[in-house]
């Protein structure tokens, strides 16, 4: 089933790594957050070697400040 993108984007973080980025960064200065909690959406058509080169890139934007 697809989601659609008005609601996928108020729930989580997508899109390239600079926006990722930038939209961490907007968090941390605007809301003070501190941890960020990623899950794994299980979409058939993307393999976990995908996924898990994604969440490696995103726990190195997370730390990065």
């Amino acid at each position: 089933a697809c989601i659609d993108d008005e609601v996928l984007h108020a729930v989580a973080i997508v899109g390239t790594p600079q926006h990722v980025r930038e939209t961490i960064a907007r968090y941390r200065g605007r809301l003070g957050i501190t941890h960020l909690i990623a899950t794994r959406l299980l979409l058939s058509e993307v393999d976990a070697t995908d996924y898990e080169a994604s969440l490696r890139a995103l726990a190195n934007l997370a730390s990065a400040r």
